[in-house]
């Protein structure tokens, strides 16, 4: 037996279905960001394997387009010049060390052509904008201290989590360029690069990989005499003098594993030297003359330059390995692009972050269409 169906007249919709539809439309659409779950990248473990790490906090800081010292950047994780002094005992050197504000110069102006990302990225990473963040070991000595330079970010809960840097170190002999996070002397992780050692006529551009422990304190705060898993010294594949680099750091529960350029230097697993609590991040470049570390004092002044600074923190969105750019997605936005901290106990809040979510974008545009012509759709066939 056949079944006859009936179906309504197709007629066009009413003036208020009509007007139901195109209030949906021009309703704010939805973002669906692409990373609301957070952030990964890909470390490596104790035995050499590799495994995937995934963050929910990030901080990321441009210094190319942003000035975070002098007031532009009023957001809730701001980076602050230091100034203090120590005496060359204090130092451990026979200089003692002057941390003046000056030393510390954002310079947003300045073109900069020799990025590892070019100027013309439209996602940025550093690669447009100005020169970074100078930092300055002045090559006259006052009052018997070397006048030197350090930021550090206002947060002090920065925990487990990857650290990363985009920097160009110094030429000038005599001078130590860091780059670390810090709880106090025991609690350390650095990249120093120590430019009286590096050696263009044989190639040799060596980076120093630390943590500082209770040992290495016991051993005068001499990190060399404690042993590989927390002193390594490694010699780069580049002049860090002749570009910008990205080295890195990863802090976990059981080891750090360092960087540069994407490259695995060295990991430290287990024992005391993996710290327990949460510090701070700190850019810093010094000089006390001592010939054991620094040398120096630099018989000119000195620059590093700092691009960026990216860190994501706590224990899902994949950080793409080498596409510096990815944090800046927007390089004409003017923000901040401090996405607050990278601690273990979630309190950053990612405000006035870069990352473009256009993927998430076109997700909520179309959840928003596809909700309009449903809703039209069936007011067509009801004939509302």
């Amino acid at each position: 037996m056949r079944h006859t169906h009936s179906y309504p007249s197709l007629a066009a919709p009413p003036a208020l279905s009509w007007a139901l539809i195109l209030l949906l439309l021009l309703q704010p659409l939805p973002i669906v960001a692409d990373c609301e779950c957070g952030y990964s990248t890909t470390t490596t473990g104790g035995s050499g394997g590799s495994s995937d790490v995934v963050f929910s906090d990030l901080l990321e800081s441009d210094f190319t387009r942003v000035d975070y010292l002098n007031g532009e950047y009023n957001g809730p994780r701001r980076w602050y010049r230091q100034a203090f002094t120590q005496s060359a005992s204090a130092s451990r050197g026979p200089f003692g060390v002057a941390y003046v504000t000056e030393n510390a110069m954002p310079d947003i102006t300045t073109t900069r052509k020799d990025s590892k990302t070019s100027n013309t990225d439209s996602k940025g990473g550093g690669g447009g904008g100005g020169g970074g963040l100078e930092l300055v070991v002045g090559s006259k000595v006052v009052d018997g201290m070397v006048q030197n330079a350090e930021v550090a970010t206002s947060g002090l809960d920065y925990f487990y989590g990857t650290y990363r840097v985009e920097l160009k170190v110094t030429d000038v002999p005599g001078t130590c360029t860091a780059f670390f996070w810090y709880f106090n002397d025991t609690q350390e992780i650095d990249i120093e690069f120590l430019s009286h050692e590096f050696n263009r006529a044989n190639n040799s551009y060596p980076v120093n990989l630390v943590l500082q422990t209770a040992q290495s304190r016991a051993a005068g705060y001499d990190a060399t005499r404690t042993g590989a898993g927390t002193f390594q010294k490694h010699s780069l594949p580049f002049d860090p003098t002749a570009g910008f680099h990205e080295y890195r750091f990863d802090f976990l529960r059981d080891r750090v594993v360092f960087y540069a350029d994407g490259t695995v230097l060295a990991v430290m697993a287990g024992g005391e030297g993996i710290p327990s609590r949460g510090g701070n991040l700190l850019l810093s470049h010094w000089s006390n003359g001592n010939p054991g570390w620094s040398a120096g004092p630099p018989a000119t002044d000195a620059r590093s330059v700092v691009s960026y600074v990216k860190a994501g923190g706590k224990k899902v969105c994949k950080i793409p390995e080498g596409e510096r750019g990815f944090f800046f997605s927007n390089p004409g936005s003017g923000g901040s692009g401090d996405g607050g901290g990278a601690g273990a106990n979630g309190q950053g809040n990612n405000e006035g972050g870069r990352h473009n979510n256009a993927t998430g974008i076109s997700t909520g545009r179309l959840s928003s269409l596809a909700l309009a012509v449903a809703l039209g759709a069936v007011i067509w066939i009801v004939g509302v």
